[in-house]
């Protein structure tokens, strides 16, 4: 905010999200699916696109990582890291989706896809991250809520109040793990945990034992 610059635009007094950069590639006209989903399926079918069923060497392949980074799903699947572009949809990609890639990743393959979504919502591209943004987020601030209920801190119905109150979350934490999915949260934590060995990423038993609601309303 002192120096006006960052996400958003503090000049004249305004605090509009500054503007995102524009590809100087052209859109991408064929990608690959690394595995179909429903999600990258309808995202996909909204632009002018050919889905192709093998990898040509030249178009993005495209998956939708939880919990892991392309890097890592690369070495795992064998995927080309340099064609390979990762995708955030376990959120609401109709207004804006986050895009990442693996380091040497063909940087004009990622902004062809980056210029063909573009057409339609904001995109946001961020450097290789284990769970992108917004998965971690929401994970650790879940699990974490799991864990303070699991041992009786307080009860489920008085953290969401608590944390909607005081930090003035939209959703409590036992809320957004519901919103989320108990499995999402938990495929999260286990993959950050696995790929960084660092246990504060470690799942509450709440996430191991309850398969599917976790909020008592």
């Amino acid at each position: 905010m002192k120096t006006g610059r960052g996400f958003f635009d503090y000049r004249g007094g305004a605090s509009a999200a500054a503007p995102d950069a524009v590809p100087a590639v052209p859109a991408a006209r064929s990608v690959v699916m690394l595995d179909e989903t429903p999600e990258r399926e309808v995202l996909l079918s909204r632009h002018e696109v050919i889905v192709l069923r093998s990898d040509d060497g030249v178009s993005p392949i495209v998956a939708a990582p939880v919990g892991e980074d392309c890097a890592t799903l690369a070495a795992r699947t064998g995927t080309d890291h340099a064609q390979l572009v990762g995708l955030d949809l376990t959120m609401d990609a109709t207004k804006r989706v986050t895009v990442m890639s693996a380091p040497g990743c063909d940087a004009d393959v990622r902004d062809s896809l980056v210029a063909l979504l573009g057409q339609q919502r904001a995109v946001t591209v961020i450097a290789d991250s284990p769970g992108f943004i917004a998965q971690r987020i929401c994970a650790m601030v879940g699990n974490l809520g799991c864990e303070m209920a699991q041992t009786g801190l307080a009860t489920p119905v008085d953290i969401d109040l608590a944390m909607r109150l005081r930090p003035n979350y939209p959703k409590g934490p036992l809320e957004l793990t519901d919103a989320y999915g108990v499995r999402h949260i938990h495929e999260v934590m286990c993959q950050l945990q696995k790929l960084t060995g660092d246990n504060r990423y470690r799942p509450s038993q709440w996430l191991h034992r309850v398969p599917g609601s976790i909020s008592p309303r």
